[in-house]
């Protein structure tokens, strides 16, 4: 056969990528972590009883890792860095076999202080990545019982799981890191001012997905992301006890990671029960936020809290029973409030508070009952509300106070020209 210049092209073509392939299949890794070692669910050659073992393993190995975790209870802190030549690849997950699931307790000393953050001080997270690192993690619990009083030994707040630093600002979307399918349980459930704050998942600086996690029973914020940019779906946010302060609290991500805005960030189809003070913030900075087909539950005092955020969309969302809705509050400009269904708002379905233009407000249903359905302070001139939000009763109020009217003063309605307006009694 006649080898021309192109079929020499396309055989070394076909060689090179079997060579990558083989060398891709002989640099990945699989190690097994058994509470019960040296008994393991899994055949492989790399056996460990902790996961940190295997995570240590695996980074020493300096290649891609699986790490398969097997039922059972591990009473540690998991923290995964990087090394100054080698950022770990690691795949972390639970074997999912019908024995149990594999649960990451507290030491028996209890949670310490094993990151610095510059934005939360010191943490202690049960499960922490940070640095030049690219992880998976999926099928494992999380539970804080017997976490102790981590404030008591230093701790500024309390973390689940962690992730720090990790992506390039410049170039990343969410492939730094992924959590999905984890449980996050009976950390801190009751806040005690000495014992300090406890969140499900924190991403700081962060370029991740956050998707399909069940977090109840913390004490303060479900899921905190701090800068950065990550996807958050499909989440059950809840606690038991007192209430958080938030399900899902951004302060300062923008979802314009690249001139285009081609990734906006992804806030959808959570279910977030009993929150103290917002179901969904979005303060100091939070832009380009697509918050969509979430559903808020009793109690939530406000179901999208926005302060100083612009470019964002909340729409279709299901809100029962709010003090208020949706709030735009401290400049907010440009954010698009459509198709929201809120039931049995307290005071307002909808607040527009001192915002700075652009926003429409649209194509919302105002069910059942509401004191008012719009209320506004000092809004913008350049604001639109349609005519498209409905609902019995739709009452509108242009207040005169920056001071919020409580439920026994809210003054009473007053048919003018077949609209509802808010008159002084």
């Amino acid at each position: 056969m006649l080898l021309t210049t192109r079929n020499c092209l396309s055989v070394l073509a076909a060689v090179g990528m079997m060579v990558a392939t083989a060398e891709s299949a002989r640099a990945a890794t699989t190690i097994v972590v058994d509470s019960r070692y040296p008994t393991v669910c899994q055949t492989a050659t790399k056996k460990t009883k902790t996961i940190q073992a295997a995570v240590d393993m695996a980074i020493a190995g300096k290649v891609p890792a699986t790490i398969l975790v097997c039922p059972g209870t591990y009473p540690e802190q998991v923290a995964i860095t990087h090394t100054p030549d080698y950022g770990p690849v690691l795949t972390i997950k639970g074997t999912q076999t019908t024995t149990g699931p594999a649960i990451i307790t507290a030491p028996t000393n209890g949670l310490v202080p094993n990151f610095a953050s510059a934005a939360f001080g010191n943490v202690a997270a049960q499960f922490l990545v940070h640095g030049e690192a690219q992880v998976s993690v999926s099928y494992l619990t999380i539970d804080g019982s017997g976490a102790g009083c981590p404030g008591m030994s230093g701790a500024d707040r309390t973390a689940g799981i962690m992730f720090a630093n990790v992506g390039d600002p410049a170039t990343s979307t969410w492939e730094a890191g992924t959590v999905r399918f984890m449980t996050v349980q009976n950390l801190l459930p009751t806040f005690q001012a000495e014992c300090g704050h406890s969140d499900g998942i924190i991403a700081e600086n962060a370029f991740i997905v956050m998707n399909d996690n069940k977090i109840s029973d913390v004490n303060d914020i479900g899921i905190l992301e701090f800068a950065g940019n990550a996807q958050i779906v499909r989440n059950q946010i809840t606690n038991g006890f007192n209430g958080l302060f938030a399900g899902i609290y951004m302060t300062g991500p923008d979802g314009c990671v690249d001139s285009a805005c081609a990734h906006p960030i992804d806030v959808s189809l959570n279910q977030i029960t009993n929150t103290k003070e917002y179901g969904i913030a979005l303060v100091n900075g939070t832009n380009n936020v697509t918050v969509d087909r979430n559903v808020f539950n009793p109690a939530v005092s406000t179901g999208v809290y926005l302060s100083g955020a612009h470019d964002n969309a909340v729409v279709v969302n299901t809100m029962n029973f709010p003090w208020t809705g949706i709030t735009l509050d401290n400049g907010s400009s440009n954010n698009l409030i459509e198709g929201n269904i809120l039931k049995s708002c307290n005071f307002a379905c909808i607040k527009d508070k001192a915002s700075h233009g652009g926003n429409t407000i649209d194509w919302n249903d105002f069910l059942t009952s509401a004191n008012y359905g719009l209320w506004n302070y000092f809004p913008s001139n350049d604001d639109v509300y349609g005519t498209l939000n409905q609902g019995v009763p739709v009452a509108v109020c242009n207040a005169t106070t920056s001071v919020e009217i409580t439920l026994a003063d809210v003054p009473h309605w007053e048919l003018v020209n077949g609209q509802s307006y808010c008159a002084v009694p």
